[in-house]
């Protein structure tokens, strides 16, 4: 296990509201870097990072139960190794694919679906929309800023550089 600076593991904690400085109940530790924590309804999706070779990335999308149980790799190394961000809305969750598309999938990692054929990034992705850049060169000089339903259709542009 890795641990930060200031001695403690990398992970996952429960802390009771009403004593934000007592005792810590582990629900998930690693050595990787941890980043995208989602959290809906009863479960807890996040991504681990952790550095394979001087720019190899190990990066899986988790699922588990808000108190530690259910643990399961629902996406291992099937997303961008430079997005660290997802998004759990509604029974799906949105990132961005090794092949830098939109994917989505459901809770469980079943039914991946691609959502663009561009070369895109994450902007923001709220209940009804994902709101998305669209790199237009292999540079990423030339940026439009676009959005779409969250099942893909209707894209538009909304600003351009």
């Amino acid at each position: 296990m890795r641990m930060t600076d200031n001695g403690r593991y990398i992970g996952i904690y429960k802390l009771r509201k009403d004593d934000l400085l007592g005792k810590q109940e582990k629900l998930f530790e690693t050595g990787a870097d941890l980043a995208g924590i989602n959290v809906i309804n009863d479960y807890i999706f996040f991504v681990t990072l952790e550095k394979t070779g001087s720019e190899d990335i190990d990066n899986k999308i988790h699922r588990m139960k808000k108190d530690g149980s259910e643990h399961k790799i629902i996406n291992d190394n099937e997303f961008n190794d430079a997005c660290f961000q997802i998004y759990a809305i509604n029974d799906r969750v949105y990132y961005i694919g090794s092949d830098e598309c939109i994917w989505y999938m459901d809770f469980d990692g079943q039914n991946r679906t691609k959502l663009n054929n561009n070369k895109s990034g994450y902007v923001a992705i709220t209940d009804k929309y994902i709101f998305y850049n669209l790199y237009k060169n292999e540079e990423n000089e030339e940026i439009s800023t676009y959005m779409m339903d969250l099942n893909g259709e209707n894209a538009k542009e909304i600003n351009g550089k």
